[in-house]
């Protein structure tokens, strides 16, 4: 059970990524230069989504098959 006033650990994160791509097999993480957008876009789904306690930008570069859904053996 969570301790009073710690609720919000137990909602969830959603993390944001957005990709460079020309080949659509590889590609980077695009810098998104108006963090005006970011804070819309965050705040929006933290005011729409109930159980979100946070949103966050992924600027990791990760493998090109790591789309949700998508089962690695």
């Amino acid at each position: 059970m969570a301790r009073p006033g710690r609720t919000h650990l137990l909602r969830m994160l959603i993390a944001l990524r957005a990709v460079e791509t020309i080949d659509f097999m590889t590609a980077r993480w695009a810098h998104l230069p108006p963090y005006d957008l970011l804070e819309t876009v965050s705040n929006l789904i933290n005011n729409e989504i109930s159980g979100v306690s946070r949103v966050t930008y992924a600027s990791v570069q990760a493998p090109g098959d790591d789309r949700v859904g998508v089962r690695h053996a």
